[in-house]
């Protein structure tokens, strides 16, 4: 935070705001919430949540230590649980299923952090700025995908967003009148902190928050001092607030104990229980064991600390990663010019919101891509700053030559990024899943500078030439169509959540789930997740080949499904089982099988190396 002689560097955008607000979230219901009832709980994440809370829903359990395949869950902070438990208890009534209940907090989330991020552009920059970086956001690849899942990291996200922008107002109200404490952006700041911590640990909030804030006012504090040193240097020591002014108007004294009451009160709820042992166990598997890379499947990654997020997030942020690339290049090479001191700050705030953070995922050992999504806001923030400068301040005489420029940026940059784009079109189903090839390189290389050159081509025709803006908005609304279109057509063809059911009811055709004789389940090889949630009944999973013996072949009335892939690779299967039916779930195929009591298991089907488990 600065003085009052510097108040004009975060000064905020005044006028009516709500109608943009009104148009953001149209737009974002209508492309991330069409056919949300459509899509099926899958593996290996959403199981384990929804599960959880439809035992809250129905009583199986309390609210206070969610249940995951009969035994507690309590390696997540229980937000989630709570949220989605009580978005079914309100909605169920109302005719909406379970399945679509447990969505609407992600949906809703992801709605708080596309307004958040208006409201950031808006403040900072323009409001031209804040519609296009929400536009930005409702498009972008994963967003859009993580914001339909039943996940912790949209409500993460949504609740981060939210603290970076009552943090700016706070900031902008106390730059405006530094003897006035802005007690209500500070409270929406502290409680958004608490909640971050009580949906997924205190961790996240401090590398995606605390630290990145902490370290953007110490640098407008050392930019303060420079500025009052070359204007005055007798005030360069007065320039921004003094420890005691930050404590009083940044309400440090009373924000912070809210903030840890908020975050802290599971933790403290289950101090006095018979769990308290896992309160230990949660902060030294989720933050330290994570840190350090001894959770997850990237063993392979942690000697290449930033190379997961270098190659996973531009695959990501598609199609946006090929533009945010070359304009920020082209927006860097303009700096010195910039004399806006307001701009400067909220540059400056930027820098540090994005770069904190990606230095301290790409250090860490663990690595998935769900840790990065608080990061996809701040990226379409970005963009669409970026976008602005480059395209919208030109006249019509200079905007040509720019987004020429800006293409030739794009070329170099789709050779960089061929590989994820190549990853990205394999997971999406447009290209096969083939090894990587100079001719698919190449073609990966061309696509993006062929379609780059086609948006030029439409440029230079359009009767909307000397409008940029309005060309930009278009171009913006007509990839929100598409997106609406996936959703609309495209999404029911292949995520049906009747065929999941169908897939899983076959298995009642022998006698599975009868309710008079229900016979215990056994699991080998994948992931169970979904057998919990679809057969609504306790899996137990094997996870080693010696526990086949006690796990299953001692319990003669067992079923067990094996992944195929195991089953064919181990003769020993096929001569101590009966074969009862051959099954699709997800993306693997399994074999459903009963022993055989007429064989005995050879006993080299108990000797062979330990199946992981899946990630969590």
């Amino acid at each position: 935070m600065t003085n009052a002689p510097h108040a004009s560097k975060l000064a905020p955008e005044t006028g009516f705001a709500w109608p943009a607000a009104l148009f953001l979230a149209a737009v974002y219901l209508l492309t991330t919430g069409w056919n949300l009832h459509l899509q099926p709980i899958e593996n290996p994440d959403e199981p384990r949540y929804a599960c959880a809370a439809r035992d809250m829903v129905l009583s199986r359990s309390d609210w206070l230590v969610p249940q995951f395949n009969g035994a507690p869950r309590l390696v997540k902070p229980i937000l989630v649980y709570w949220l989605m438990a009580g978005a079914a208890k309100l909605t169920m009534p109302l005719g909406v299923d379970m399945a679509t209940a447990f969505r609407l907090p992600s949906l809703l989330f992801g709605l708080l952090t596309v307004l958040s991020v208006y409201g950031l552009g808006r403040r900072l920059w323009t409001p031209r700025v804040g519609l296009l970086a929400g536009l930005i956001l409702t498009t972008t690849y994963y967003f859009h995908e993580t914001s339909r899942e039943i996940v912790i990291d949209p409500l993460l996200t949504g609740l981060l967003t939210w603290s970076w922008f009552c943090f700016v107002v706070a900031v902008q109200s106390v730059q405006r009148d530094p003897a006035r404490t802005p007690y209500l952006p500070l409270l929406g700041f502290y409680v958004a902190l608490g909640l971050a911590c009580l949906a997924k640990g205190p961790a996240p909030v401090a590398v995606f928050a605390v630290l990145p804030q902490v370290l953007y006012l110490a640098w407008e504090r050392k930019q303060s001092q420079k500025e009052a040193s070359a204007q005055a240097p007798s005030s360069a020591a007065r320039a921004g607030l003094s420890k005691g002014e930050l404590l009083s108007r940044g309400g440090l004294v009373w924000g912070v104990p809210l903030s840890l009451l908020v975050g802290f009160l599971w933790f403290g709820l289950l101090w006095p229980t018979e769990y308290r042992s896992h309160i230990g166990e949660f902060f030294k598997t989720q933050t330290l064991a994570r840190g350090l890379g001894q959770v997850d499947h990237n063993e392979g990654l942690k000697a290449y600390p930033f190379l997961f997020y270098l190659l996973d997030i531009p695959g990501k942020f598609m199609p946006w990663a090929l533009l945010i690339i070359p304009v920020c290049v082209y927006c860097i090479s303009r700096r010195r010019a910039e004399q806006n001191a307001s701009q400067a700050s909220a540059k400056r705030m930027l820098w540090c919101a994005i770069l904190v953070p990606g230095v301290l995922l790409g250090l860490a050992g663990s690595k998935r891509s769900l840790y990065a999504l608080p990061l996809y806001p701040l990226l379409a923030l970005a963009a669409a700053v970026a976008w602005e400068q480059v395209c919208l301040k030109a006249d019509a005489a200079t905007a040509s030559r720019k987004v020429w420029k800006v293409l030739l940026y794009i070329l170099v940059t789709a050779g960089c990024l061929a590989i994820p784009i190549l990853d990205l079109l394999q997971r999406v189903g447009i290209l096969p899943s083939v090894p990587l090839n100079g001719l698919l390189l190449w073609v990966c290389f061309l696509l993006p500078w062929s379609a780059s050159l086609a948006v030029l081509w439409a440029y230079d025709v359009s009767p909307w030439k000397a409008n940029p803006w309005k060309v930009s908005l278009q171009a913006l609304l007509a990839l929100a169509a598409l997106t609406f279109a996936y959703e609309a057509a495209v999404r029911p063809v292949f995520e049906h959540r009747k065929g999941k059911l169908a897939t899983y009811g076959t298995l009642g055709d022998i006698g599975v789930l009868e309710h008079t004789a229900p016979r215990p389940w056994v699991w080998f090889g994948g992931s169970a997740n979904e057998a919990v949630w679809y057969l609504d009944r306790p899996v137990r999973r094997l996870k080693a080949f010696s526990s086949l013996r006690t796990g299953f072949f001692e319990k003669p009335d067992a079923l067990l499904v094996v992944r195929e892939k195991e089953f064919n690779a181990r003769p020993e299967f096929k001569e101590a089982v009966r074969e009862l039916q051959r099954l699709t779930l997800g993306k693997d195929a399994y074999v459903l099988v009963e022993a055989d009591p007429a064989r005995k298991p050879a006993a080299s089907l108990f000797e062979g190396p330990v199946v992981s488990a899946d990630g969590e």
